[in-house]
C-alpha cells in the first residue's frame, strides 16, 4: 500500500514568493488575491530546505533550554532533592524563588514571549559586571589557608560570563524585541 504524504500542502504567492496554505485566497504578506491557476504548488523538500533553522535560531532554543534546566536545578535544591549546603542555613527559600523565576523566564523565552526576552536581556546585561568581578576575585584573591588560586572557581566564572554574553547576543539576534 503506498504511503500518503502528511506534509501540509502549500502554494507560493506569485508576487512575494512566500509559502501559503493551499486553501489561502489572499496572501497574508502582500495581500495579493490568489486565483486558481495563478499559484503553483511548492515541493515539500524545497520548502524544507528553505526553512531550515539558522544556527542562531538553534542557539536561541539551546540557551532557553539551559535557562530552564538551571531553574529546575535551583528548584530541586530548594526542596533539598539535590543536597545543598545552603539549604541547612535557610537557602531553600532563596533557591525556590530564584529557581521559579529562572524557570518561568526560560519557558517564556522558549515560547518567544517578548516580556521574557526583555527581562532576560537585562538580566544578562546586569550579570556581565558581576561576572567580571567574579573572575577578578577568583584570579587575584587567594585562599587564606593555602595561598592558592581557586582555578575551579575561576573556570566556572569564565564559563558563566561566556554563557551570559552568548545569551545576550542570541537574544538580541533572534529575540522579538526591536
Amino acid at each position: 500500500m503506498p504511503r500518503t504524504s502528511t506534509a501540509p500542502r502549500t502554494i507560493e504567492c506569485p508576487k512575494c514568493h512566500q509559502q501559503l496554505p493551499a486553501w489561502a485566497e489572499q496572501c497574508q504578506f502582500c495581500k495579493t488575491q490568489l486565483f486558481p491557476g495563478q499559484v503553483r504548488r511548492v515541493d515539500v523538500s524545497t520548502y524544507a530546505d528553505r526553512n531550515k533553522p539558522t544556527w542562531t535560531e538553534a542557539a536561541y532554543i539551546v540557551v532557553s533550554v539551559i535557562i530552564v534546566a538551571q531553574g529546575l536545578f535551583m528548584l530541586l535544591q530548594a526542596f533539598n532533592v539535590i543536597p545543598s549546603v545552603f539549604y541547612a542555613i535557610g537557602g531553600g527559600t532563596f533557591f525556590g524563588i530564584f529557581g521559579s523565576i529562572q524557570l518561568l523566564l526560560g519557558v517564556g523565552m522558549l515560547l518567544h514571549q517578548t516580556w521574557a526576552q526583555f527581562i532576560m536581556k537585562w538580566v544578562c546585561v546586569l550579570n556581565i559586571p558581576g561576572g567580571l568581578l567574579g573572575i577578578v576575585q577568583m584570579a587575584f584573591i587567594h585562599n587564606p589557608l593555602t595561598g592558592a588560586t581557586n582555578y575551579v572557581g575561576l573556570c566556572v566564572s569564565v564559563l558563566q560570563l561566556c554563557f551570559t554574553c552568548f545569551a545576550l547576543f542570541v537574544i538580541n539576534k533572534e529575540g522579538d524585541l526591536d
